[in-house]
């Protein structure tokens, strides 16, 4: 018997989404959701890049025109940086926007899907907590479906989330 194990980038990305959805929906600190979420971020959006797939950000065509995407990736990177170094600003503080955390989360699983070609169930649970909280971003497919549940989800029903995620 080894003691290690073997595990692969998207393995180790999906692992990292599966941990951070449920500490979502457990209500867990959002600084521990980000900064989970951000891990396998990095991982997925760097396969990404080195396969040919385009990020939303970081290959946005507008944001580039708008002139505002690399100010809007240092916005988006500040967080990480922060929480995970201190070489720097040890005694600094940081405005966070725990939105952020499920933003990130929602992200990383676009990435994944982009990779993998396929959403883990997870994922898809986070998307249709998404959906049910911003029903105006919904596909219409999405919002047909979820009109026709005989159980209208509250999208502040966490525990429903967690017991969609156990089952």
């Amino acid at each position: 018997m080894s003691n290690y194990l073997e595990v692969g980038k998207i393995e180790s990305a999906k692992r990292h989404l599966e941990v951070g959805i449920l500490l979502f929906f457990e209500r867990k600190d959002l600084v521990v959701v980000y900064t989970v979420a951000w891990t396998a971020y990095q991982v997925l959006s760097d396969l990404c890049k080195s396969s040919g797939f385009s990020r939303q950000i970081e290959d946005s065509q507008i944001l580039e025109e708008m002139g505002v995407r690399k100010s809007l990736i240092a916005a988006f990177r500040k967080p990480r940086n922060f929480f995970q170094h201190a070489e720097k600003d040890a005694n600094e503080k940081i405005k966070f926007f725990p939105d952020s955390s499920y933003l990130l989360l929602l992200l990383s699983i676009e990435l994944y899907e982009s990779l993998v070609s396929e959403v883990f169930l997870p994922g898809k649970i986070m998307r249709m907590w998404f959906f049910i909280k911003y029903p105006e971003r919904a596909p219409l497919l999405v919002t047909q479906c979820i009109q026709k549940l005989p159980y209208k989800p509250n999208a502040d029903d966490y525990d429903f989330f967690i017991d969609l995620l156990k089952a």
